[in-house]
């Protein structure tokens, strides 16, 4: 039933050599178009600044240290998070078209937060609490898109 592979070399599957400058060059349009708003408050310096420091003397240098540069880091840590559950359950399962929608997670997501809004829609004034806990368990939070 199964071909036999054992007189078949051993590779790994080569990397375009384009890849990791395309995903860079995209990571930078993103962070670029993330930052749009702020470069005509602010100069680029200050916008990159904003991950680490601020002055406490100019209203945009704050608005974007305490609003944009958290939202800008989390969305790069959830991405990446994403893209490792998927590989890693890519891997797991050895099948390379694994993701939530073939392997039926996503619809037991969608049907868990539509069940709770419908019979559970008091939960939504304690959702900044109990969020973290939401996205821990749900499924199709630990795969990838």
């Amino acid at each position: 039933m199964y071909a036999s592979t054992s007189g078949m070399p051993a590779s790994q599957p080569d990397m375009p050599a384009r890849l990791p400058i395309a995903a860079t060059l995209l990571w930078l349009g993103a962070l670029l178009a993330s930052a749009a708003p702020w470069l005509n408050q602010l100069d680029a310096g200050a916008v990159v600044s904003a991950f680490w420091a601020f002055n406490p003397d100019d209203y945009s240098s704050v608005l974007a240290h305490f609003s944009w540069a958290p939202r800008v880091s989390i969305a790069i840590l959830i991405g990446c998070g994403l893209g490792l559950a998927g590989a890693v359950t890519q891997q797991v399962l050895g099948n390379p078209l694994a993701s939530p929608t073939t392997l039926g997670v996503e619809a037991g997501g969608q049907f868990g937060v539509t069940v709770a809004t419908l019979f559970a829609p008091g939960l939504l004034a304690f959702s900044w609490i109990w969020w973290p806990l939401q996205v821990a368990s749900s499924p199709s939070a630990w795969s990838s898109p």
